[in-house]
């Protein structure tokens, strides 16, 4: 199991330098500031490229707010990147190289795609066999949940990592959307939105705790039904328990991530899916709960919206985009699942229904 885990690890840092290869939309984050005042660059708006309705259909869920400007790791009037967002802040971003495109797809080249170059204009073949098309010149899938498509000299690109269900085919039908109307922009001011957006945030992300606090002593040894042999400490984000009275007894760590959640799941799930389909064997995959096919989705269990095995054999659940993970050796995966589901009982909430 430490070989596994140490070449997932190494997994996870080539996709992370992989991210660093091309422009990535900011991603939402809990907005505690007041929104931004600076002009936009120009007479550009990411927001009017695309329909609140056709966003929504996406999502398959209405919009909370309008659609808002995002930049610098907030709500931004100035903000180069147009944020869709549920009440349950599943979001989808949508990004623009308004000029000096053509020069940024040559310097992408093709690491980290999981699509081909269409067979003719405005088609691509994707890796499942299915094809789609729009009116790009180009177009690829980067890493799980990035659609990118160049036109001319100029690239829309769709991140739809922040959702549960939404699709490439349906990242791919915005980003054609935006295409179309890079010429004759929709009357949509992204801009005017951030109060809104910021006001929703602070009332409605969950409240941020000391990682404790989502399992407290007492629970977690009913749980066990054995005694931990010390206080749970906890540092940044990451709370640590320690079993038994041994030197060398297994820590249980629980682990939070207050934004962005929904996109942390889908990206790494992504990578331990094409992990485990090419190196580890079908009894080991069953044996720990982690398989090939086993891909975040909606899920009967009330604490979490979705949940997924994590790099660190653990398991991860996510609800109004904050991330909850469990790591504990020694537990079965009905256990760990108990764990992560008491965890996650201790989240305060603060959406709308």
């Amino acid at each position: 199991m430490a070989t596994y885990r140490l070449a997932l690890a190494v997994l996870v840092a080539l996709a992370v330098l992989g991210g660093c290869s091309h422009k990535k939309a900011p991603r939402p984050e809990a907005a505690t500031e007041t929104a931004a005042t600076e002009p936009g660059e120009g007479e550009h708006d990411p927001c009017a490229l695309i329909e609140p309705k056709e966003a929504e259909a996406a999502l398959g869920a209405p919009l909370a707010t309008p659609p808002f400007r995002y930049g610098t790791g907030k709500p931004s009037a100035g903000g180069d990147t147009c944020v869709y967002q549920d009440s349950h802040f599943h979001n989808i971003q949508v990004s623009v190289d308004w000029d000096g495109g053509a020069m940024v797809w040559k310097m992408m080249g093709t690491f980290g795609s999981m699509a081909n170059k269409g067979p003719a204009k405005g088609m691509l073949h994707l890796a499942d066999g299915s094809d789609i098309s729009g009116e790009w010149d180009e177009a690829r899938v980067q890493n799980c949940c990035t659609f990118k498509a160049l036109r001319g000299d100029q690239i829309v690109t769709v991140d739809f990592g922040g959702t549960v269900g939404t699709q490439v085919a349906q990242a791919a039908q915005l980003a054609d959307a935006g295409l179309k109307r890079l010429e004759q922009p929709l009357s949509i001011d992204g801009a005017a939105a951030v109060a809104a957006a910021l006001a929703y945030d602070k009332a409605h992300r969950p409240t941020r705790l000391d990682p404790c606090a989502l399992l407290p002593r007492a629970d977690l040894e009913a749980l066990l039904r054995a005694p931990l042999s010390a206080d749970p400490t906890s540092k940044g984000e990451v709370c640590t328990y320690m079993q038994g009275n041994q030197k060398l007894a297994p820590e249980i760590d629980v682990r939070v991530q207050w934004t962005d959640g929904f996109r942390k799941l889908r990206e790494d799930a992504a990578l331990i899916r094409g992990f485990n389909k090419n190196f580890i064997p079908r009894d080991v995959q069953q044996a720990t709960g982690v398989t090939a096919d086993a891909e975040p989705k909606p899920d009967v269990n009330p604490a979490w919206e979705v949940a997924a095995p994590s790099v660190s054999m653990g398991m991860r659940g996510v609800r109004d985009d904050a991330l909850v993970e469990v790591n504990v050796f020694g537990m079965n995966h009905e256990q760990t699942l108990a764990l992560l589901a008491k965890a996650m009982s201790g989240l305060k909430l603060n959406s709308a229904p």
